[in-house]
């Protein structure tokens, strides 16, 4: 609740009398309060012992799942946003140690092309690479379009409740032991909305950075060091320093240089991935993936299959082969318009033959206005392409065909030449293809197992599994606070009575608390004056009751109570109707001690003394104050 002086008062009745979920949530904020921590115990996290070497992180089945690490946070601190082949050798790693691992996107950006998951694309990649179960968008926290609006328009912690509240459903429903938390530096917010978010999933960083052409030792040091500063400023352990890309050439001496230099400043360092020209390769099912494009004959498993360069065949097919046959060790991708089919025989039989020229493949592209209803003579097309592959497995009918002349039959046993179409112009396409970067997608199958043979070379695993098994004090951040009380409010709802309906602050906090399902709110105040602000407010109290006390038929029995409670003071039956008149807090603390409330809240616009006296007044009840300031939550 918003407030005005030094504090809010909450007036709820005795505990005795008030719902055990209520009650202990009560305590619980006390605690939680007052220490910051639900137990002075430390959280003590399980020793994996080593099965197989220096870098074996394995669990012995027999630790409780909350004392297990619960997350690693991976955050891009140059901001480059090229982590695949870490995520994928870190997934890797955990999943050959702990039965359960699941990866989280707390803001997910643009789905691949075609996705029939249409989720990010990295939460697509682990997913179907690890086979991974349940609904794949509950792997996300927010979308990049909602988080960046909202973050405009100054509702950055509104982004980081989200993030947190999908990351608990996510973890929690599917009873993960470990969670890999992906950082969205480079899409938004750069290192310190990574910092933010770390800090209210309580998770500890690896902080990686990708390799730069001329970058020394001294670079990625200096940078790490700033970039843990960041977090250490919203208290967020850092595990190591962790590199993708590092030159090969100088890959030995910088991992060396780095090594010492981070260790002297307590930092470990976990290993870099060296480049790798696999990696760095554009291959097939990229650009069908970029250009929407659909595969017209050949090899379904594009992901097998690289190129080095375009050649773009718009000259004769004699002219063409003479310039391929130029480059007899590269393997290009000829681009052409769908009208030249010659150029796709030609190169067609050029692969047939074991001394043509080699090519990764054929991309046709839109002739003219329009392909509709112009088949260039692609049934003919069609049938050779089909007389190559019919019936060829070895044995098989087709090999019986063959050697009785049979036109149903096929010699050729090679891999087909992959041909792809695009609707897209020449051009078009053309400029798709240069402002294209190596991408590892779910179909690349050698780019996912050489980032798996590279991260168990090249990264000790150990490094920061250490920092994972240390023991640390349980540290309750306070977005776990807040989903902790949300969560016992949605089980067991109580009925609030907010006073203060002129203020516009009680009445957003009326709104949203009943959209979420937090409480039954009553607002104390005239219906049409209360209906009207919010109407100018542009909020819906639609969920909550507003109630004028001057109107109530509560009104006498609440007079009759508060003399009963005051007649030793000579309360008289006038004076009673005159302070509950007079005194809208009054009324309020009426409607609690007769039970019509479970609690009431107040002191956005009133004075702390003149919220907490009716209190006092007509029955011993509890007064919780929470003060701004360092005494937290007190019972009066």
């Amino acid at each position: 609740m918003a407030y005005a002086g030094n504090g809010v008062a909450a007036l709820c009745r005795p505990l005795g009398a008030v719902s055990s979920a209520l009650g202990a949530a009560l305590s619980r904020a006390s605690q939680l309060l007052a220490t910051g921590t639900l137990s002075s115990s430390p959280t003590v996290f399980p020793t994996f012992p080593s099965s197989s070497g220096a870098r074996a992180f394995t669990s012995d089945g027999k630790a409780p799942k909350k004392d297990r690490p619960d997350s690693l946070f991976l955050s891009d601190i140059s901001l480059s946003g090229h982590r695949a082949p870490l995520l994928l050798g870190w997934l890797n790693y955990l999943e050959r140690h702990l039965p359960h691992v699941g990866f989280f996107e707390p803001i997910g950006g643009k789905a691949l092309a075609g996705s029939e998951l249409k989720v990010d694309r990295h939460v697509e990649l682990m997913y179907r690479v690890f086979k991974m179960s349940g609904d794949p968008k509950r792997m996300t926290g927010i979308s990049d379009a909602e988080a960046a609006l909202l973050i405009a328009n100054g509702k950055q912690p509104e982004v980081l409740d989200r993030i947190y509240a999908a990351y608990m459903a996510y973890k929690d429903g599917a009873e993960l032991d470990l969670c890999l938390v992906e950082g969205p530096g480079p899409l938004m917010g750069g290192t310190e909305l990574d910092a933010q978010i770390a800090a209210a999933l309580n998770a500890p960083v690896l902080m990686s950075m990708s390799g730069r052409p001329n970058a020394t030792a001294n670079d990625y040091y200096n940078t790490a060091m700033v970039k843990r500063q960041v977090f250490a400023d919203h208290k967020v352990d850092v595990l190591g320093v962790v590199i993708n890309g590092l030159p090969r050439a100088h890959h030995a001496i910088l991992s060396s240089q780095l090594r010492d230099k981070l260790d002297r400043a307590g930092l470990p360092f976990a290993g870099a991935l060296p480049e790798d020209p696999v990696l760095s390769s554009v291959r097939l099912d990229e650009v069908r993936t970029a250009l929407g494009a659909t595969q017209l004959y050949g090899e379904t498993l594009l992901g097998d299959v690289e190129f080095d360069e375009v050649v773009v065949g718009s000259q004769r097919l004699e002219e063409l082969l003479e310039i391929l046959t130029e480059r007899p060790t590269g393997r290009p991708l000829v681009v052409t318009s769908a009208d030249r089919l010659d150029i796709v025989l030609g190169l067609l039989a050029a692969q047939l033959s074991v001394r043509g020229p080699s090519v990764a493949g054929v991309l046709l592209t839109q002739a003219g206005a329009s392909r509709i209803a112009r088949s260039y003579a692609k049934s003919a097309v069609d049938n050779i392409f089909a007389g190559l592959t019919d019936n060829n497995g070895a044995g098989g009918p087709g090999a019986a065909a063959a050697a009785n002349g049979s036109a149903q039959g096929s010699l050729y046993r090679g891999a087909v030449l992959p041909v792809l179409s695009t609707e897209l112009q020449l051009a078009e396409a053309l400029a798709v293809i240069g402002r294209m970067d190596a991408a590892i997608l779910p179909t690349s199958i050698r780019k996912v197992t050489q980032c798996k043979m590279l991260f168990d070379k090249c990264i000790d695993a150990n490094a920061v599994v250490t920092g994972l098994q240390k023991s640390r004090p349980t540290r309750v951040t306070p977005k776990m606070f807040q989903h902790t009380m949300k969560a016992m409010c949605r089980t067991s709802p109580q009925h609030i009575v907010l006073p203060e309906s002129v203020d516009k602050r009680v009445l957003a906090a009326a709104a949203d608390v009943t959209s979420r399902g937090l409480a039954k709110v009553t607002l104390l105040g005239d219906p049409a004056t209360v209906q009207a602000e919010a109407k100018k407010l542009g909020l819906d109290l639609s969920a909550c009751h507003i109630h004028n006390p001057n109107a109530s038929d509560r009104f006498d029995k609440y007079v009759d109570m508060l003399v009963e409670a005051r007649k030793k003071k000579g309360m008289t039956r006038e004076a009673a109707a005159d302070t509950l008149h007079g005194d809208i807090n009054f009324f309020g603390t009426m409607m609690v001690a007769a039970g019509d409330a479970d609690g009431m809240v107040s002191g956005a616009i009133h004075t702390t003394a003149s919220t907490i006296r009716p209190a006092l007044q007509p029955q011993k009840g509890y007064c919780w104050y929470y003060n701004a300031g360092p005494s937290g939550l007190t019972k009066l």
